[in-house]
């Protein structure tokens, strides 16, 4: 892919080991920390960033970003597939794509790996009690599945419409075994289209259909049954100690050593759940773990210096640090006031102290090292003298002597006073002492609220109950699709547009980048989107942090822009 440039690749390297001998040993024990427990290792299902780092090992896409370069790449299908344009019936004026699976692509038992797990696997997505929007969501634009008669192992993927992201659509997800997951065939006689279209009234009441669904969304059926198409199984996993991974007998992905993820060289990932930093860098110092990633910017400076047992990279992440702001907030509804609080931080000096430089400034969503970047924005400067000119511009003034700033709203004095909340997180904590510190000197109070990220999340960011509250947020390689995070459709209550951000042209802009494939005019409408967003200052963008990964120097392993930065399908071990 185009877009990902210079950078990425700088950044994609190998951590090598001491001993250039041991590149070509394998079969050995991988312990990596991780800092908690996944949750559900079931792609449809999983709650956490950190259940894809361990079951990627188990579950694979049919293409997927390679680490090494970062283009996509096929994983268990032959190639690529090319967008073909369908000129007659139905979907005239759609495209389609057709993917054939690899021929030695099988589950455990033996059984082929084909297109009717394919089809199986949309379905089960797509079932009106089956609970999984995150991946109705991913699906919603595909309009039929079709197996090839005389080929099982060929599928096409048909769109009403062509879309930038379509091809990513169709080949990117996991995909099951229907003679497993789906025994009794309760879905394998409704066709796809019902789905898609929701006529499903009268299926809905059959037995076998709504006990599918039952027993498809219990969390203990996918740890007893747990089948992926990847190279490794769960072997066991024990809550908030940790999950074993064990390489799959007779893996076929063997006779393909040119497809990063279906290599599998370590006979075992183990990944220790270690909640506390210290905790884990103490057992990586001892040898009792040989990768580990940090968010401790001190932590990974104290134990590059002391220690010379292991090897330590720094790749570029795909995400970016914002204290996200309640749009909807009648003191934060005015943009002015939202800009004045983007000058209260000195963001340049926050990643010299947390990240010890190891970081790059951002001016909204699109991440700095990407092409359709608007480079032309600078950012916004800590100003606390801009910051109380916005503000008085704002109509907010001390009135009352009473030190707050303050203003009729509805009629009603309004002090200026905001809550932020907080998690334990230093990062989250260090921004709202700074964010208070800096506002008091101009009249703006914070009021610092501390509880658990997921009491912050449920209670306050889903109902709309906030004013600030410091976020991460992960992007993935391919292109770029605003429509998630900023348009106004998912700005409610429990919607995906957490800051509740709402603009008519960038909602215009957005739209048009779902259908845009041209790209010099897709960058234009970045470029376009991006002036918008930055007058606008829905957040507070600081930066986009780098992976800060240390690695034990008996093993080899890859590391890359792409999360979680570490790779270890073709890890060696001394």
């Amino acid at each position: 892919m185009r877009k990902v440039i210079g950078i990425l690749f700088i950044c994609v390297m190998v951590v090598c080991c001491s001993d250039e001998s041991t590149n070509n040993k394998s079969d050995g024990v991988i312990h990596v920390r991780i800092d908690r427990d996944p949750g559900v290792l079931f792609p449809m299902f999983s709650k956490y960033v950190v259940s894809r780092d361990v079951y990627s090992y188990v579950h694979v896409h049919l293409a997927g970003y390679s680490p090494k370069t970062l283009q996509l790449e096929p994983n268990i299908i032959k190639e690529v597939p090319e967008a073909l344009e369908i000129t007659s019936g139905p979907f005239a004026g759609g495209i389609y794509y057709e993917m054939e699976f690899l021929p030695d692509a099988i589950w455990p038992d033996g059984s082929p790996m084909d297109g009717d797990d394919y089809l199986f696997t949309l379905k089960s997505a797509l079932h009106p009690d089956v609970n999984t929007p995150s991946w109705k969501a991913y699906l919603n634009t595909v309009s039929d599945v079709e197996v090839d008669d005389q080929n099982n192992k060929k599928v096409r993927v048909y769109f009403k419409k062509p879309g930038v992201n379509a091809l990513e659509i169709a080949t990117g997800i996991e995909v099951f075994p229907a003679h497993i997951y789906d025994p009794a065939g309760a879905l394998s006689d409704i066709p796809f289209k019902n789905f898609v279209n929701g006529e499903l009234e009268e299926i809905s009441s059959e037995e076998a259909f709504t006990a599918f669904a039952k027993t498809f969304n219990d969390a203990r059926f996918h740890a007893d049954v747990s089948v992926g198409n990847g190279p490794y199984v769960i072997a066991d996993h024990r809550t908030d100690q940790f999950v074993r991974l064990e390489r799959k007998e007779n893996w076929w992905g063997n006779k393909y050593p040119d497809r990063p993820l279906l290599q599998a060289k370590p006979k075992t990932i183990i990944f220790n759940i270690i909640p506390d930093e210290v905790t884990a860098m103490t057992q990586l110092k001892a040898g009792a773990i040989d990768v580990m990633t940090f968010t401790n910017g001190e932590n990974f400076k104290q134990i590059k210096s002391e220690e010379t047992s292991l090897n330590f990279a720094t790749p570029q992440t795909p995400a970016f640090y914002f204290i996200c702001m309640n749009n909807r907030s009648p003191e934060l509804a005015d943009k002015n006031v939202r800009k004045a609080l983007s000058h209260l931080i000195d963001v340049e000096d926050f990643i010299d102290q947390v990240e010890f430089g190891e970081g790059e400034r951002t001016i909204g969503p699109v991440l700095p090292y990407r092409e359709e970047y608007n480079t032309t924005i600078k950012p916004i400067s800590y100003n606390k003298e801009k910051a109380l000119e916005l503000l008085e511009n704002a109509g907010w003034s001390d009135t009352n002597n009473n030190g707050v700033l303050d203003k009729k709203i509805l009629g009603q004095l309004t002090e200026l006073s905001l809550d932020m909340y907080v998690s334990s997180g230093a990062l989250g904590q260090r921004l709202a002492l700074i964010l208070t510190e800096n506002g008091k000197d101009i009249g703006l109070e914070i009021n610092t609220i501390q509880k658990a990220n997921r009491a912050i999340r449920t209670e306050h960011i889903a109902t709309g109950d906030f004013d600030l509250y410091p976020m991460r947020k992960r992007t993935h390689l391919g292109e770029y699709d605003p429509y998630t995070s900023w348009h106004s459709d998912n700005a409610k209550p429990g919607g995906s547009n957490y800051m509740l951000y709402a603009n008519p042209e960038a909602d215009d802009i957005i739209e048009e980048l779902k259908e845009e494939t041209d790209e010099e005019k897709r960058d234009d409408l970045y470029f376009e989107l991006q002036e918008i967003m930055f007058e606008d200052q829905p957040v507070i963008f600081l930066y986009s942090p780098v992976a800060k990964i240390a690695t034990n120097k008996k093993i080899s392993v890859l590391t890359s822009v792409q999360r979680p930065g570490y790779f270890l399908y073709e890890a060696t071990v001394e």
